[in-house]
Parts: structure tokens; sequence; C-alpha cells
């Protein structure tokens, strides 16, 4: 059977399914190096010192599963999509053909149970963000305070986008504010937890010799690496959503990197801390000076209370010189 159709509308079908493909490609590929780094990790895990063992475990496997979920629910929507590209193309239009009605219902559940995914799979990493901060900083539940509301006014806002845009077709929230509040928490974090280690490499600095102080260095560096991964993607989404629509290859391409580069920047943290500890990254114990006294907070000279929390670990011990292994075991 022949078609005839008006060739700018066989343009939009082309660029739609053309975005789609880009889309797919995109989340495959970034699937692919997330099981990479699992396979990385998964050993590191297994071995891995401290009792975060379990819950770091459990956080990574349930990143992976919901990973997995998105990519599955992907493949099956854009095979969805090219159906309905056909079915447009063979006259069989929405709402007069049952056929297209049924499967765009179909579609438009799927798509909202991809984006509840999404925003479950925030909550997750960002909770094992919020929990390193807490580690961090002592254990100190008034620093983590806000990330924490943050989080739920994320989580809250993203469940009723979800269901007003892909259910009820309502747009009452603009899904841009979900991923602001996601982008900001994530800042907070980055900044509470990478600006405690820098103050602790601070104090250090009076006691440890330059090699060890180095590490914090690095401890710093690979948190804010792998934070500003996460952070650059949801601001190239959020550009891409404003200066094109949703539909476009660029906003698919960068709506499908966030759905991978959300777990991928927590198991990069990983899989650093695992290769460093393995190439003999650890630190191998306090060399303190033995006619100088660790100084008060603020104070250059000695003192009869330490003045920081060396121990980034679950005891925060002080006095205790952090290795590399210390870090990853309770980030």
């Amino acid at each position: 059977m022949d078609y005839t159709i008006d060739p700018s509308t066989l343009a939009e079908y082309w660029a739609f399914a053309v975005s789609r493909f880009y889309g797919i490609c995109t989340d495959v590929l970034l699937y692919g190096v997330l099981l990479v780094l699992l396979c990385i990790a998964a050993p590191g895990l297994y071995y891995w010192p401290g009792g975060a063992r379990k819950m770091l475990a459990a956080a990574t496997f349930a990143m992976a599963l919901l990973a997995t979920s998105q990519v599955i629910l992907h493949v099956v929507l854009t095979r969805l999509d090219l159906e309905i590209v056909r079915l447009e193309i063979e006259g069989e239009t929405w709402p007069a053909s049952p056929v297209r009605v049924r499967i765009g219902n179909l579609a438009d559940r799927l798509y909202a149970g991809q984006d509840f995914l999404l925003v479950t799979n925030n909550i997750v990493t960002d909770s094992l963000f919020i929990y390193r901060c807490f580690l961090i900083w002592g254990r100190n539940a008034r620093v983590v305070s806000l990330p924490i509301l943050m989080l739920i006014a994320s989580t809250v806002l993203g469940y009723v986008s979800t269901y007003q845009d892909d259910l009820e077709d309502s747009h009452f929230i603009d899904a841009r504010i979900v991923y602001i509040m996601v982008l900001l928490t994530n800042i907070v974090l980055l900044t509470l937890t990478a600006g405690r280690i820098w103050w602790i490499r601070r104090d250090a600095i009076l006691v440890l010799e330059s090699a060890h102080v180095h590490k914090y260095g690095t401890i710093v560096a690979i948190i804010l690496e792998s934070g500003a991964i996460y952070c650059l993607t949801i601001i190239f989404f959020l550009i891409s959503v404003s200066v094109s629509t949703v539909d476009s290859t660029i906003a698919q391409i960068s709506q499908s990197a966030v759905r991978q580069i959300i777990n991928i920047a927590p198991t990069l943290i990983i899989v650093r801390v695992c290769l460093r500890h393995n190439a003999g990254g650890t630190i191998p114990g306090p060399r303190l000076p033995q006619d100088r006294p660790i100084a008060p907070a603020g104070s250059r000279d000695g003192g009869n209370e330490p003045s920081f929390v060396i121990n980034i670990g679950a005891e925060c011990s002080v006095g205790t010189v952090t290795s590399m292994s210390d870090f990853g075991r309770d980030v």
C-alpha cells in the first residue's frame, strides 16, 4: 500500500525518530560505561573494610538495578515511539485510531514509570552523598539537615511533576524546577563535603608531612570531579530543554545522559578509591613531629586539645592519619 504525506510532516516524524535514536544510543553507551565501572568496583566492595561496606554495597546494587530498569524501559519506549511514527504515516492518527490510542496510552504509562525510577534513583544517590557528608562532619546531623530538606522537596516535586506531566498531562509544575532543586542539593553537598576536608587539610599542614597532606587534596579532587560531572550534566540538560523542545535531539541526548551519570558519578568515586588503594595509595600511619604538639584550631602554637579530626571515618578518631581506603570506606 502506498502512503503520501506532506513533506513537512514527514520531516517532523523523521526528526522525532532521529532524536529517539540518539537518545537511546547515549543511554546504552553510558550504561555500558557504568557496567564497566561496576565490574571494577565489585572486588573492592567485596573486600571493603569497615562497617559501611554493607550499606555501600546495597546502595551500589540499588543504583545498578535502577539504571538497568531505566535502560530497559528506554528501549521499549523507543520501540513504541517508532511504532507511533509508523501508524501516523499510515494514517492511524490519534484519537481516531484505537490502535494509536492504545499504544499512546501505554507509552505514557511507561514514560511515567521511567521518570518515577529516575526520581527514586536520585533518592538513593543523594542519600549516599548525604551519608558521606554526615560522616565527614563527625556525624553532625545539623550539618546535613538542609540537604535532607532539599532532597525531600525535590523528591516530592519530582513525583508530583511526573504524575501530572505523564499521566494527567496538566503540566502544573515545570520539570526544570525539579532538576534545579537536584542541582542545588548537590552543590550544597559538594560545598559541605569538600569544604570540610579542605579545612581538615588546612589544620593537617601544621602536623603532617607534605606527602600526607597531599592525600587530602586528592580526596577533595575526587569529590569535586565526580560531583562536577553530575552537576554539569544537569546544567547541560536544563540549557537544552530551555533553548529547544523536549523532543529535540540535544534534549534527548542530555536527558539520557542524566539517567546514567546520576549512577556513574558515585560509582566513579568508589572505583578511584579502590584503584588508588590497590596501587598502594594508602597512608601507612601517622608521622607526627615529636617536638611539636597538635595545635588548637586556628592556633599556630602548641596546645593541650587536638584541633582537628584527621580520620574521616565512622569512628572519626582524633589524631589518626586518613588513608585513601579510610576515606572510601565511609564515602
